[in-house]
């Protein structure tokens, strides 16, 4: 089937979540996808 290392299986999604966000990672990663899009909407505002 599938190699775990590739998919992990979904029971072990929730707590990976969880240990994330408790330790800062998950908000460091949505902070910087949120600097990215307003660059690029700006950018792409200023182009046209």
């Amino acid at each position: 089937m599938v190699e775990t290392h590739l998919l992990p299986p979904p029971s072990t999604i929730p707590p990976t979540l969880l240990s994330e966000i408790k330790n800062g990672i998950w908000q460091s990663m949505v902070v910087a996808s949120l600097r990215h899009y307003t660059i690029g909407f700006f950018v792409g505002s200023f182009l046209g």
